[in-house]
């Protein structure tokens, strides 16, 4: 039974192959369409998420300090995580120089075509959020300034503290 089995081992990592190479066509042949499908989601998500915005900016500040906090308690390991994923972000990134430098021109010729007939959009967006962002600062520039010093001196306390490198030489 051993080496019936023993035998047909071949033929089946042969079958295994076909099968995986059949997958993998099936999704190159269909990647378009799976991807003007997943733009479509995002972007209906998108504007599902811009349109709470206003109630949802307040939790997610809160959600972001949580975690800023629980991440400065950590950060010695995420520090070494983060060193971590740099090397192997860079090694990756040089196994894949010969397909980037490939496929540079393509997509450097679509990022700039998608920016230029975005252009109006993105100005405009973009202008949206500087009058926002200044009437945001102006209706609360009492407490910034307020803030302000608060934060000054718990920067310059942190400095303080911090170990000083000797200035004799040798």
């Amino acid at each position: 039974m051993v080496n019936g089995i023993t035998s047909k081992i071949p033929e089946l990592i042969q079958q295994g192959s076909q099968l995986i190479q059949t997958l993998l066509n099936v999704i190159i042949a269909n990647l378009p369409s799976l991807i003007q499908g997943g733009i479509q989601i995002v972007a209906s998500l998108i504007t599902g998420v811009s349109q709470q915005l206003p109630a949802l900016v307040p939790k997610a500040l809160e959600l972001v300090l949580t975690l800023v906090l629980g991440l400065l308690e950590n950060v010695d390991k995420l520090v070494d995580a983060g060193i971590n994923l740099i090397i192997g972000l860079a090694q990756g990134l040089i196994n894949a120089i010969p397909i980037l430098l490939e496929k540079a021109p393509v997509i450097i010729e679509k990022l700039l075509t998608a920016i230029i007939n975005n252009a109006p959009k993105l100005v405009s967006a973009g202008w949206e959020l500087i009058v926002k962002l200044a009437s945001g600062i102006i209706e609360n520039f009492p407490s910034l300034i307020s803030t302000a010093g608060q934060i000054i001196e718990t920067i310059w306390g942190v400095l303080k503290s911090l170990p000083r490198k000797s200035r004799r030489m040798g």
